[in-house]
């Protein structure tokens, strides 16, 4: 596996303390899947209307990320979504920014009515953009539709729906399928869509289900090439204290240190684990010269744990590994020497996003607290102006 660490700040400012962000880029070895005869395009129509709120919307959303996680390198994929209107919010492309993706995907809010056929034909649109490869080969079209089915907007006459998925099978040979989510969708609507587009229906009604029914429409998951990541976390000298942007599992090790469970990461995954650092004031020597540090000053130990899978023929060979790292800052007394890296800043900014909507959404679940759900939102928000302040003072 490997891994890229990164500080937003390497270096900061002496006698000050300060917060910093680090960024582990962590990116699974290759295991590639056989590839397919005819390379393969996938929209994924994702209904984000009211009727889908609460757990339907959300096993929807991880059905979703899935796909883009089990995604072949010459697959194809664009994402739609619909309440009382359609909108494409992933258009078709090559999966080269997956994890842009995800971020897109956590941001999915349940809205109003459910037009779902100007959904599937917005989905039918992207999936036109999918020419044929160099060779002369046309790619294979399908349409993931993932919905209640509840239609009470736009094209609602169960005939209007099942001719215009035929024609889009007979016309431009897009097949869809359709997975049917909570417990009371409408399986007559939406078994009659998979079998005029030549799909197949799948009831989806729990997250347990959601591997099987992929690994059948996208022709086999990528394989788990990283297994049981941990990663244990020690503060040194000049951290105070520290927090995860993300929800990790986290426990106390007998040595003190933290471990967080990152889970599994399939072949060529590439996860990002962002953590905030509040550094300590970095001394200056008492005739207030700098300390004679040529590597700077200790900040946090890292050990990354896990099991690496591998294939030897028809054998799977695992084996434990280790990984220990040692980060540390530099301090000077130059304002012109701190430097923001601007590259970290979506990165950053999309894991604090994500954080302050999972603590706002848990605030309204647990006892519709909204003056605390929007403290958490506006928290976010002003983290966004400095930092990006930040970005467009290099």
């Amino acid at each position: 596996m490997n891994i890229e660490l990164q500080l937003d700040y390497k270096t900061i400012l002496r006698n000050s303390s300060r917060p910093v962000h680090l960024v582990a880029k962590l990116t699974a070895p290759a295991q590639p899947l056989t590839q397919r005869p005819r390379p393969t395009a996938f929209t994924v129509v994702l209904d984000r209307s009211g009727s889908m709120s609460g757990a339907p919307i959300e096993h929807a959303k991880q059905a979703c990320r899935e796909v883009i996680k089990n995604l072949r390198p010459e697959d194809y994929f664009s994402l739609v979504v619909f309440d009382s209107f359609a909108q494409v919010v992933i258009p078709l492309e090559q999966p080269v920014s997956r994890y842009g993706w995800y971020q897109t995907v956590d941001q999915i809010r349940a809205g109003s009515s459910t037009n779902l056929m100007a959904g599937w034909l917005l989905g039918r649109d992207e999936l036109l953009k999918a020419q044929k490869t160099a060779d002369g080969i046309a790619p294979i079209r399908k349409i993931l539709l993932l919905t209640d089915g509840h239609v009470n907007a736009g094209i609602t006459e169960p005939d209007h729906v099942e001719a215009l998925t035929r024609a889009g099978l007979e016309k431009d040979e897009i097949r869809t399928s359709c997975l049917g989510f909570g417990d009371h969708y409408n399986e007559n609507m939406l078994a009659a869509m998979s079998k005029v587009g030549q799909g197949q229906l799948h009831d989806a009604d729990s997250p347990e289900k959601i591997p099987v029914i992929l690994a059948d429409e996208l022709d086999g998951l990528q394989k788990i090439t990283v297994q049981n990541l941990r990663l244990r976390i020690q503060p040194k000298m000049f951290c105070n204290a520290w927090k995860q942007y993300g929800d990790y599992p986290q426990v106390q090790l007998p040595d003190a240190r933290t471990e967080l469970a990152l889970g599994d990461l399939v072949s060529g995954e590439e996860r990002y684990v962002v953590l905030m650092l509040e550094v300590l004031p970095l001394p200056l020597l008492p005739d207030g010269s700098l300390p004679a540090s040529l590597e700077g000053e200790e900040l946090v130990a890292l050990e990354f744990a896990y099991t690496s899978i591998t294939e030897e023929g028809a054998d799977l060979r695992l084996e434990s590994r280790t990984s220990s790292h040692l980060v540390r800052i530099q301090g000077t007394q130059n304002p012109a020497d701190v430097v923001h890296n601007a590259e970290l800043i979506a990165v950053i900014a999309n894991q604090q996003a994500a954080e302050a909507m999972r603590k706002a959404a848990e605030e309204l679940a647990n006892g519709g607290d909204a003056d605390a759900a929007v403290l958490h939102l506006s928290s976010a928000k002003q983290f966004f102006v400095e930092v990006c302040s930040a970005g467009t003072n290099l």
